[in-house]
C-alpha cells in the first residue's frame, strides 16, 4: 500500500527561541515525520520533546533508550535508557551538538492516532560537525498514554534553537 508525505505545517524561527510546538494536529493520518533543521546557542547541550492530547504531557509517562557516538575525537559512543522521565532526551553529550554547527533530526511518530495503543517515536539526528565536532545518534521514546498525539513540543535543556532552524510536520496517508 502506497502512503504519501503531506505538509502540515513549518515553523522557520525569526529569532532564537527555547522551544518549538505544533499545536491541533489533526488525526487524519496514519504517522508524522517531523524534520528538525537547526542550531543551538549553547555548546553541549540537550534536546527535548513532549508531545500529547491537547497539551503536552508533562508528567513522568516517558521511556527512552538512546544510542549516539561523535565528540572531538569520533570515537566516543554511548547508550542510555531512561524510564519514568517527564520528557524524552535526545542526549547530545560528547560535542555532539554544538552552537554553530547545523544538525538534521527525523522524528517519526507511528499510529499517532490510533487510541489503542501507546505512542513510540523513533529519532535518527546527525551534524554538520565536521572533523571537530562529529555526531550521529539514534532514539527511541516512549509516551506511555494510549490518547491520539495532537501536539508536539521540542525544546532545548538549557539552551535555545537559533534564529533560521526550522521545523516541518508531515502526515502520512495511507492509499
Amino acid at each position: 500500500m502506497p502512503a504519501t508525505y503531506e505538509s502540515i505545517a513549518t515553523t522557520t524561527l525569526g529569532s532564537d527561541s527555547g522551544s518549538v510546538e505544533f499545536t491541533g494536529i489533526s488525526g487524519l493520518y496514519t504517522d508524522l515525520i517531523m524534520v528538525a533543521n537547526f542550531s543551538i546557542t549553547n555548546n553541549g547541550s540537550t534536546i527535548l520533546y513532549q508531545v500529547g492530547n491537547g497539551s503536552v504531557d508533562t508528567g513522568a509517562n516517558y521511556s527512552s533508550t538512546n544510542l549516539y557516538g561523535g565528540g572531538l575525537s569520533g570515537t566516543t559512543n554511548v547508550a542510555d535508557r531512561s524510564t519514568g522521565a517527564t520528557s524524552i532526551s535526545i542526549s547530545a553529550s560528547m560535542g555532539f551538538w554544538n552552537s554553530g554547527i547545523s544538525n538534521t533530526a527525523i522524528f517519526n511518530f507511528q499510529n499517532y492516532s490510533n487510541t489503542s495503543l501507546y505512542k513510540y517515536c523513533i529519532v535518527r539526528s546527525g551534524n554538520s560537525g565536521g572533523t571537530s565536532y562529529p555526531g550521529a545518534g539514534a532514539f527511541l521514546g516512549l509516551w506511555r498514554s494510549a490518547s491520539a498525539i495532537t501536539n508536539i513540543k521540542l525544546s532545548g535543556a538549557s539552551t535555545s534553537f537559533a534564529s533560521g532552524s526550522t521545523f516541518t510536520l508531515y502526515g502520512i496517508k495511507a492509499a
